[in-house]
């Protein structure tokens, strides 16, 4: 498993830290709008106080002149004449948000005096508090309530006093209790206004960033994998997936992965072309041998009409694969008929070529009048000079004759025939099992004879029949065999019969052995 580079971020990571750019800057805009709002209305209350208090109006209503207007206020019910002064002075501070009331206010022992305020009239009559706990907690320079007449507000102050430290007053300034709402009403509408351009600004900035990281590199993987697989080119390992990536992340890796994949898939499609074509060869060369294996086997029947005292009949059903079953007949002169059976241990374009050779040598030594023996042991001997496969093959050579019904036999290796009388069926004791053809050259074969009465038949087959097997694994054996023989009378029935059984025993299953037999049958004579 392959591993990301070192040092390189992974996507969840660049995420991340695209992600904490985006909030960061949106906390930092959010900051910076309710700090410049209260720092700028912070400054300006900051001035107009220091305006009102100082560089105006200060000496209009300093300590001398609010202690002044409070004794006139006492005496007369009127401010008197720093009352316009004084009222100018605070007019337009409770502008702000934060602020209901400005007031000038005095302090006598037993009642709380108002020289100005941004709530009066402007008569310039002022007004009398009697509130002795509030006066007294004012002149400890404590004060904490407003009088008992505006309980619904909350104040802070500012002193008046002289050099000496003496209080003569104070600006007292009334603060809605409902200030933090509605700042913050108003803080929001800002904010929500600097979030949303931030947000939008951010989110466009992370798409382009995540486009050039994440999107645009899956896009060129994307179309690139879609090239590949479209089929409409064939692609070698020099033009496979061939990008402009070179990041360790997640998308390098699967990038670096499905590059290794394609090359996987090109050689696998080189094996699967390559494996293909030699299947086709290999098929071509199988059709070649099937063909060539059946045009060696005669096929037309009745084999030989002319003869009235012989019926003879052959018959092969092929496996899935080309066994190497063969069979054979041929006139050897007027009164004998040669026929053979042999079962080749190997299939396929070889055994078929040995198949070849095998039934040309049979016939010219066959033709050349030797006897069954001695054909036999010439064929072995001319085929064992040149076997360098090692090909072998088991089979069963007879000549009959057909003046006499006597048959001249040797059985290299192969299943020992049938012959089926009147009185059931049977072996031939004298048949003996000899040496397999092609083992080694230089035996000496030997040959028996028996006579078939008339209405007699021979039956010879390959193992085919007798160990074709079931779905379970169990054969089809010779007593099956000999039962189904028994109920035969011609050739073609028998090979027919014994055929539909063995189909009928396997079921589903397909043969693994080419299934063979051939049959010989003396007629009896008809009567003039």
């Amino acid at each position: 498993m392959k591993t990301k580079k070192k040092g390189c971020l992974s996507i969840a990571v660049k995420v991340v830290i695209v992600t904490s750019m985006l909030l960061s800057l949106t906390g930092l805009a959010i900051f910076a709008v309710g700090y410049g709002s209260a720092k700028n209305s912070f400054f300006e209350f900051c001035r107009m106080i220091s305006e009102t208090l100082g560089m105006r109006h200060l000496d209009h209503y300093d300590y001398e002149k609010v202690t002044e207007s409070a004794e006139t206020l006492k005496e007369t019910g009127e401010v008197g004449r720093w009352y316009p002064e004084m009222r100018e002075g605070i007019t337009g501070m409770d502008d702000f948000v934060w602020i209901s009331h400005v007031r000038i206010l005095a302090v006598d022992k037993n009642n709380l005096l108002e020289l100005a305020s941004t709530l009066d009239d402007g008569s310039g009559k002022g007004a009398v508090y009697p509130s002795v706990p509030y006066a007294i907690r004012f002149l400890e320079a404590d004060p904490g309530e407003l009088p008992e007449e505006d309980l619904s507000q909350e104040c802070s102050y500012m002193l008046i006093m002289n050099d000496q430290g003496e209080i003569g007053g104070f600006l007292e300034f009334g603060m809605e209790k409902n200030i933090m709402q509605t700042y913050t009403l108003a803080f929001l509408q800002w904010s929500v206004l600097t979030v949303l351009i931030v947000l939008g600004f951010g989110i466009l900035l992370m798409v382009i960033i995540l486009g050039q990281i994440a999107v645009r590199p899956l896009a060129m993987i994307t179309n690139g994998v879609r090239g590949f697989s479209d089929g409409v080119r064939r692609y070698t390992k020099e033009d496979v997936l061939s990008l402009p990536i070179r990041s360790g992340d997640e998308i390098g890796e699967l990038y670096t992965e499905i590059r290794s994949m394609q090359e996987r898939i090109v050689d696998y499609t080189d094996q699967v072309e390559r494996i293909t074509a030699e299947k086709e060869h290999l098929l071509g060369q199988l059709e070649m041998a099937v063909r060539l294996k059946f045009h060696l086997m005669p096929i037309v029947f009745p084999a030989f009409p002319e003869e009235e005292t012989i019926d003879l009949y052959a018959d092969i059903v092929p496996a899935e694969r080309i066994g190497g079953d063969f069979y054979d007949f041929f006139r050897l002169d007027r009164e004998h008929i040669a026929v053979v059976i042999a079962n080749f241990f190997d299939g396929g374009t070889a055994a078929a070529l040995f198949m070849v050779a095998f039934k040309i040598v049979l016939r010219h030594f066959a033709d050349l009048g030797l006897s069954p023996k001695e054909v036999i042991g010439a064929v072995n001997n001319r085929l064992c000079d040149d076997n360098r496969d090692d090909l072998t093959l088991s089979c069963w050579y007879g000549v009959y004759e057909t003046t006499t019904g006597r048959v001249t036999a040797v059985n290299a290796g192969h299943e020992t025939p049938y012959i089926i009388t009147k009185e059931g069926v049977t072996k031939p004791r004298e048949d003996a099992t000899d040496w397999i053809i092609g083992m080694a050259g230089g035996f000496s074969y030997c040959e028996y004879t028996f006579t078939l009465s008339e209405g007699d038949m021979l039956f010879i087959y390959t193992d085919g029949v007798t160990e074709a097997a079931d779905e379970e694994g169990r054969v089809f054996g010779e007593d099956r065999l000999r039962e189904i023989l028994a109920e035969t009378e011609t050739p073609m029935e028998a090979v027919g019969r014994v055929q539909e059984a063995v189909a009928q025993f396997i079921g589903e299953t397909r043969p693994k052995n080419d299934i063979t037999e051939l049959a010989l049958l003396r007629k009896p004579e008809v009567c003039p």
